[in-house]
């Protein structure tokens, strides 16, 4: 098999497309996602006033932080499923709504008890602009393209950290604790705003068909199997459960133990966001150069290394603000690239139940950071040490994971003269062997002759459309599946990069491919 070529003989290779389309959809999904963060880091400098309010004990007042994680795992389970069903839209509108009804009765809470009830309903509500802007996401677009969408969503995402501890101090000391609730509320209501007007729904009825809560358990049975997709989600796990064990001790530690201010502390807290940030916004970039898995594998090395070097610092008896600030922000930088690149792996074979698949992820990620957070507690003595060793353990695992998921696994194309083509993931041998890379995660929809966006029908069945940013045609048809698919790159710019491919599965999922033209 031949690479693909233009007319004039030069390689063809994808690039991704800029666009403000492409830019707003970034900006409104990054603010869904941001609601339930937002509501978590403005809450943060609040903690210790909180417990002196209600004179409740750390432990309690923790566990208004770890039951709103909590929630917003469990939620992601039904609210995934139920956004393959209906779309993407009403999900987030009843997240939003069950969102501001939790932040009003946080507000009014009488008591720590009633505070852990209304943080769990609001965690509930954040579930859903967790799970379905991933989802949103892997219905545009795949591959290096959905890791450019990504990377921009957590730029507008990692907002929160930055603006939210700063701003939720500033707010407790001029109107107290409650006021960060009235205010997170008010964003709720803001997000629903731009939900209506800057975002149209991505999943059509007709790829709704066939969803339903029995499809949805299926769905999961079938994800729990998958090694793939359970490696690169707890990959992401550990990362993100080391930032959640930070989440829940900083603010005591920061402002407790180094005595800073609670704007001081918010100051410190944000830079760590600024590095991820920064370093999250190079995924597109490093993904399309070396490849999203070569990506992974080197964050997650730096990442470990990082804070194993803090923990043994830590551990000789250095104990020291500026040491504690230095490595912690070359750690989450290197963080910053795991999310976005695991995130996109994870979903880029499950197309067809992105809703699910997002939950599932989301679910997992938010329980195994939940319980990194509650180990974490119970070590807790007011000293940076027992913080830091947890970070430590949540990179090594994450690290010993990604060695065994990444390597696991390989790509196999026999084409029709005989010659294989091997890659560790379809989208690589894609690449390898047509010059630019094929989203082929999507061609089992492709082969049953579904697409996301149909354009023409032919007696009832679908024989044009647009998925994933390609052009799809339907051609030669046994039945009501098609035997060979015509693809265009853009989509929108008149088919200038064509390929037409025969294929044939056989019974050990070996892909014979016709000549590309």
């Amino acid at each position: 098999m031949g690479s693909s070529r233009t007319s004039g003989g030069s390689q063809i290779r994808k690039k991704p497309i800029m666009s403000p389309k492409f830019l707003r959809i970034a900006v409104v999904l990054g603010l869904l996602s941001a609601i339930g963060p937002f509501a978590i880091d403005m809450y943060l400098p609040a903690l210790p006033s909180i417990g002196e309010d209600f004179k409740a004990g750390t432990s309690a007042v923790q566990m208004s932080l770890l039951i709103f994680f909590l929630a917003m795992g469990a939620g992601q389970i039904v609210v995934g499923p139920i956004s393959d069903m209906v779309g993407r839209k009403l999900p987030l509108y009843g997240g939003l709504a069950l969102f501001m009804v939790g932040g009003i009765g946080s507000a009014l809470a009488p008591s720590i008890e009633w505070l852990i009830a209304f943080r769990f309903v609001q965690g509930l509500g954040a579930s859903a602009g967790m799970a379905v802007p991933r989802a949103i996401v892997r219905d545009l677009h795949t591959g290096t393209e959905a890791a450019k969408l990504m990377s921009l969503l957590m730029l507008v995402f990692s907002v929160s950290p930055i603006l939210a501890p700063l701003t939720g101090s500033l707010i407790i000391e001029g109107f107290g604790w409650r006021a960060v609730f009235w205010t997170v509320s008010g964003a709720a209501a803001l997000a629903t705003i731009l939900l209506a007007t800057g975002l149209t729904e991505t999943r059509p009825v007709e790829e709704r068909a066939g969803s339903s809560f029995g499809s949805a358990l299926k769905g999961y049975r079938f994800l729990m199997g998958d090694r793939n997709f359970l490696g690169l989600t707890a990959i992401a796990g550990f990362a993100i459960s080391s930032f959640f064990v930070y989440l829940s001790s900083s603010s005591f530690i920061l402002i407790d133990h180094y005595g800073l201010s609670p704007s001081l502390y918010s100051v410190f807290f944000s830079i760590n966001a600024v590095a991820f940030i920064g370093m999250s916004q190079l995924t597109g970039t490093l993904a399309n150069r070396f490849g999203l898995r070569r990506v992974v594998r080197v964050a997650v090395t730096g990442y470990a290394t990082t804070m194993v070097v803090l923990l043994a610092v830590m551990a000789t008896g250095v104990d020291r603000l500026d040491v504690l600030a230095v490595l912690l922000f070359i750690g989450y930088g290197f963080v910053g690239l795991v999310i976005p690149t695991t995130s996109v792996l994870a979903m880029e074979e499950h197309g067809a139940i992105a809703g699910t698949a997002s939950a599932l992820m989301g679910t997992l990620q938010l329980g195994i950071g939940a319980l990194a957070m509650g180990v974490a507690g119970l070590f807790f003595d007011g000293t940076p040490l027992p913080m830091v060793a947890g970070i430590a353990i949540c990179a090594a695992l994450s690290f010993t994971l990604a060695q065994v998921t990444l390597d696991a696994g390989e790509a196999l194309l026999v084409a029709a003269d005989g010659r294989e083509y091997r890659a560790p993931s379809g989208e690589t041998l894609t690449e390898q062997v047509f010059g630019w890379r094929v989203p082929i995660g999507d061609l089992p929809r492709w082969l049953a002759g579904r697409v996301a966006r149909p354009t023409q029908r032919d007696e009832g069945r679908v024989v044009a459309g647009i998925d994933s940013g390609w052009s799809v045609r339907f051609e030669a048809f046994d039945g009501e599946r098609p035997r060979r698919l015509s693809l265009a790159w853009p989509a929108d710019a008149g088919g200038a990069r064509r390929l037409e491919l025969k294929l044939v599965v056989d019974s050990v999922a070996r892909v014979a491919a016709g000549e590309p033209r």
